[in-house]
């Protein structure tokens, strides 16, 4: 993976285990006063770990203080690798250098009811997402686990929550595609939001634009991580200036870069990706 560029540097302040698979980072001093937060509720950023390879990874910022300059990250322990190994050794005074935040959920203004999906990589954007939420909307949370014990303690309740454990993760097919092909939408305007395993999002993307019909501006699903990822890329350096050539055709064609984004999602399932 390419080096992200300016790098911002901070320093592990505090771990702590938040449930069997799900670690917190708490970071702190280094550059974060001139950290630019996205604004996002799914925020997330880069982290360039140290380690003779400098492996890059993406994870989810579960809290920014910007009075504090205090970066909170969750890590899922739900696969081995290298930011795993990482976080389960991390100590206080270790540096890690960091992006800037990025993120995707963009609720219409108009919302009524909104879905929310996420296995363990895309749960701490779930829970600070459905805490930015207006209390008015009704809230639908459709998660998937490893265990009971990583279910989350809800700051705000969602109004409906469907929960899977054992499931999905790398370890077996995931349920949470099909729990929301199962589900019938709330009458009103709405707006679904998923980040999960990224043939999972595929799926999910697939029914709510196919079957229930929403438009680009009613939802934002995210891949957030790829299972068996190594075999993937090998598959896709094949294609990739093929792909490549599919996303600047699209923009050169006037298409935004959602249109653009769901184009491009397309070849690379033609592509068998």
């Amino acid at each position: 993976m390419e080096h992200p560029s300016d790098l911002l540097s901070a320093e592990v302040e505090l771990v702590e285990e938040i449930s069997p698979h799900r670690l917190r980072v708490h970071l702190s001093g280094g550059d974060l006063g001139r950290f630019e937060a996205s604004g996002h509720a799914d925020q997330r950023i880069h982290l360039t770990l140290p380690g003779p390879d400098e492996e890059v990874r993406s994870y989810t910022v579960r809290a920014w203080d910007g009075e504090a300059t205090r970066l909170s990250i969750d890590f899922g322990l739900h696969t081995a690798g290298p930011g795993v190994d990482w976080v389960r050794a991390a100590a206080p005074g270790d540096v890690v250098r960091l992006t800037a935040g990025v993120g995707w959920f963009r609720p219409p203004a108009d919302l009524t009811w909104c879905l929310l999906v996420a296995d363990l990589a895309g749960l701490p954007a779930l829970e600070h997402v459905l805490e930015r939420l207006p209390e008015n909307v009704e809230t639908i949370a459709v998660v998937e686990v490893p265990e009971e014990a990583d279910l989350p303690s809800w700051d705000r309740v969602p109004t409906k929550v469907a929960a899977f454990t054992g499931s999905g993760h790398g370890q077996s097919a995931s349920r949470l595609d099909g729990a929301v092909a199962g589900l019938t939408p709330p009458e009103g305007p709405g707006y679904v939001w998923a980040a999960t395993e990224a043939a999972t999002s595929r799926a999910i993307r697939k029914h709510v634009r196919g079957v229930w019909g929403l438009e680009l501006a009613r939802y934002d699903i995210t891949g957030y991580w790829r299972a068996d990822e190594e075999r993937w890329m090998e598959r896709f350096v094949l294609v990739e200036a093929e792909l490549d050539q599919v996303w600047d055709d699209a923009l050169a064609a006037g298409r935004s870069e959602d249109e653009a984004s769901e184009i491009y999602d397309e070849a690379l399932e033609r592509a068998g990706l």
